[in-house]
């Protein structure tokens, strides 16, 4: 009859499975820098980007996208990565 199979949730989305860690803080502080930046304006694209792959990119990206939405923001994420994109493992 229904699904009630629940979605499991990536480990790197440390702002769902562990939102008073310290990391979960350090998220919420770069959301709340971001929205302090842009005073006059509503802030519409954020770019992460880095030479290296492994820097942590997809990761931070995530956890930020989910401090925006729990604040009631919406929230687009798109991987740009054509070679070894990842975001759709982490969600």
């Amino acid at each position: 009859m229904g699904n009630n199979k629940k979605k499991k949730v990536s480990k790197d989305l440390f702002l769902t499975n562990d939102p008073k860690s310290s990391f979960s803080e350090s998220i919420r502080t770069v959301k709340t820098n971001l929205d302090f930046s842009s005073v006059n304006k509503e802030i519409k694209t954020i770019l992460i980007t880095s030479p290296e792959p492994g820097d942590g990119k997809s990761f931070i990206s995530a956890n930020l996208a989910i401090s925006f939405a729990q604040t009631g923001k919406k929230v687009l994420i798109v991987d740009c990565d054509l070679r070894k994109g990842r975001q759709h493992k982490i969600t």
